[in-house]
């Protein structure tokens, strides 16, 4: 093996922009991109510092989601989505 990621399927509760809604998503080692060959379309990667635990609280959101409910603005990187009642700060979109 020349890489190895974790990575495991888990619903979240998205609130504080409209109606709560449940979401389908992964929580991944910050090794998951790298070990597939990709790069988010835009923003960064997740760092080995927020991959520990206690790191702080970051996602990468689908490129489905960024155009659905973000309307692709490029501006989505740095904000906020509360996800299980806990702030994340998104850092890229997926390809």
């Amino acid at each position: 093996f020349s890489s190895l990621a974790f990575a495991a399927f888990n619903a979240f509760t998205l609130t504080g922009r409209g109606d709560p809604e449940q979401l389908i998503g992964w929580h991944v080692s910050a090794t998951m991109l790298p070990t597939l060959g990709l790069e988010p379309a835009i923003g960064r990667n997740l760092s080995a510092a927020e991959d520990r635990p206690g790191g702080e609280r970051v996602a990468l959101i689908s490129h489905g989601m960024w155009q659905q409910r973000f309307n692709r603005d490029p501006s989505i990187i740095g904000q906020a989505l509360t996800l299980d009642g806990s702030p994340h700060t998104i850092i890229g979109v997926l390809p």
